[in-house]
């Protein structure tokens, strides 16, 4: 196994153990949006699709 497959072998076994967390990406949606988002997607905009309920939360 070279140096990079070493190291992603070592990576995994952290993870397995717990001893590293995933770290969150800098462009993800704040928990509170991404709730309210989930909300409006399955009550107000329900059956909508994709694009228009994209669209209208943008036009706020």
């Amino acid at each position: 196994m070279n140096k990079k497959g070493q190291k992603r072998s070592m990576v995994l076994n952290q993870m397995e153990k717990g001893e590293i967390i995933g770290r969150k990406p800098h462009h993800a949606l704040d928990e509170n949006l991404r709730k309210r988002e989930l909300e409006l997607a399955g009550s107000t905009y329900a059956g909508c699709n994709n694009q228009h309920f994209i669209s209208t939360l943008l036009s706020f």
